[in-house]
């Protein structure tokens, strides 16, 4: 019996592809190990310069602890960087995002060559698929959350962003599909999914039959009984609908929880980005949010140093982020991606100021989180357990509805299952902590 080993960088959408990898070669026979393997599958991301250096480490990780492998790269940075992948070794084999949902087939191959006659022959075709290529929900490593990615691709073109050339263009899991494996996966007893996709808002807009995100969301909360918990990974700002706000407002089947990618609050910055909306839009989106859901978690992305971003910009962007009822962020430094139209862009930011500035961001956006779990204190916020304890303090843990991961003292029986958790913020410790109702 041969044995695999699979690194994922990035995304939730390369994580639930990983998943789905994993579950398809244990049915095969093949076994899952923790360190040495047979077969070392590297899932990469390339969203950053740092994320493609990430997985180029991982690359030589892999050739290091598990000499005699087979190694295969795969994921975005082996969509765009084959050539610099190779030249880590000859001997790796890289199969483009176009044919990830085969690797289970082509390892189980007994003859190779009918995958890899020579590299030149496995052609990156990802910008002329149409259709979403389905791969069945894994097991998610015996977590009590599991992802379903529905959407695969992005039509934007963001001027910074790399992703649509290494996706490819927006398609959609078929309707009835999402309801079907949204059915397994509770009766898999997985308590919460997370929806996922590179531009989930635009679900089903290619369809044969036009569908929206909105429309699968108001299908879903209509018969919540059949479905588990359900949180957005994230979702463009122009594309939260009030329909959508109604549904989280009811603190039923989804989650008061949306991670927004502003990525700058100034509206110079944002039209360069070729982003569609400006500061204004951001600030009445977040405050409605904030006005219509009870407990709501808004979460963001940012970049910092985006080419033109004088100190007065910064400033915009800051001011923006400290003003509206966000309860954290994640901060990016502004990272050139070859071929984007940003990379072109004059006025560069110099890095040690960019530095800075993330640091400020980063800052306020840890004073933001503690403010959220001071509000929060106190309240009774139902929680999904975990299967396993936290290693540090040995409490049982979880997230709320409204993602706040909180540290519960109760017994096994707990876990994997939503429960009214009392909550107390501890400020020494800077976590949540709860008891039982």
């Amino acid at each position: 019996m041969k044995s695999f080993k699979i690194v994922t960088l990035g995304c939730k959408a390369n994580s639930f592809e990983s998943d789905s990898i994993s579950m398809q070669l244990e049915e095969k026979g093949f076994s899952k190990a923790s360190e040495n393997a047979d077969i070392v599958i590297i899932n990469t991301c390339t969203v950053t310069s740092k994320a493609g250096m990430q997985s180029r480490q991982e690359i030589r990780k892999a050739i290091k602890k598990n000499p005699d492998a087979k190694i295969i790269v795969t994921g975005c940075h082996a969509q765009v960087a084959a050539d610099e992948i190779k030249n880590i070794s000859q001997e790796i084999k890289i199969v483009y995002q176009d044919k990830k949902s085969i690797i289970p087939e082509i390892i189980s191959c007994e003859d190779q060559r009918i995958f890899f006659p020579n590299q030149s022959s496995f052609k990156n075709k990802i910008r002329d698929q149409k259709q979403f290529t389905f791969m069945p929900s894994g097991n998610f490593n015996n977590k009590t959350r599991a992802f379903l990615k529905i959407q695969d691709g992005c039509n934007a073109f963001c001027s910074y962003c790399i992703i649509p050339y290494t996706r490819g263009r927006s398609r959609s899991m078929e309707f009835n599909d999402v309801i079907e494996e949204l059915k397994k996966l509770k009766n898999n007893k997985y308590k919460e999914v997370v929806l996922t996709g590179i531009h989930i808002g635009c679900y089903g807009k290619d369809l044969d039959k036009k569908r929206s995100f909105t429309e699968l969301l108001k299908f879903i909360s209509k018969r919540q009984n059949e479905f588990p918990r359900l949180r957005i990974s994230s979702i463009e700002p122009c594309e939260i609908t009030d329909e959508i706000i109604e549904i989280a407002s009811d603190n039923s089947i989804l989650c008061p929880h949306f991670h927004i990618p502003f990525q700058s609050g100034d509206d110079k910055i944002l039209k360069d980005m070729n982003r569609p909306y400006n500061g204004k839009f951001i600030y009445e989106l977040t405050n409605k949010l904030y006005k219509k859901i009870k407990n709501v978690c808004l979460g963001g992305d940012i970049i910092i140093g985006f080419p033109g971003e004088d100190e007065m910009k910064y400033q915009n962007s800051f001011n923006m982020m400290k003003d509206i009822p966000v309860t954290y962020l994640h901060v990016f430094p502004f990272s050139q991606r070859k071929n984007t139209p940003a990379a072109h862009f004059e006025k560069k930011v110099d890095g040690k100021i960019i530095k800075q500035r993330t640091s400020a961001m980063r800052n306020l956006s840890m004073e933001k989180k503690e403010l959220f779990y001071n509000s929060q204190s106190g309240r009774t916020l139902e929680v999904v357990i975990e299967k396993d304890r936290d290693k540090q303090n040995c409490l049982l843990k979880g997230f709320s509805e409204n993602y706040i991961q909180c540290f519960i003292d109760g017994d096994d029986n707990l876990k994997n299952k939503i429960i009214k958790v009392k909550t107390f913020y501890n400020k020494s410790e800077k976590i949540m902590k709860g008891s039982v109702i």
